[in-house]
């Protein structure tokens, strides 16, 4: 499918420690770029990470990184009509 879409930009959750499906579809994510970039020389597509939730002391943390990783260097907040949205289409 993604040959067929060819996206620039494909997201997925973060690898926090929080959720074992979590991190498995991101270290697949991961693996999956890596592959199509050795295989496909005429495009190629970032790979994001949103936040979801990790463990920390005293509890789960959300919407956040782990600490430590600086390589996170872009964000972006929903508007309020998005979040809208989100909360829409999570609930069908």
């Amino acid at each position: 499918m993604t040959e067929q879409v060819k996206p620039n930009i494909v997201m997925t959750h973060a690898y926090e420690g929080g959720h074992p499906d979590h991190d498995a579809l991101a270290l697949a994510c991961h693996i999956a770029r890596e592959l199509h970039s050795r295989r496909n020389s005429d495009w190629s597509f970032d790979l994001m990470e949103f936040t979801s939730y990790h463990a920390r002391v005293g509890g789960i943390h959300t919407y956040d990184f782990l600490p430590g990783d600086e390589e996170r260097g872009q964000s972006y907040r929903l508007t309020a009509a998005e979040c809208e949205l989100k909360v829409h289409v999570a609930r069908i």
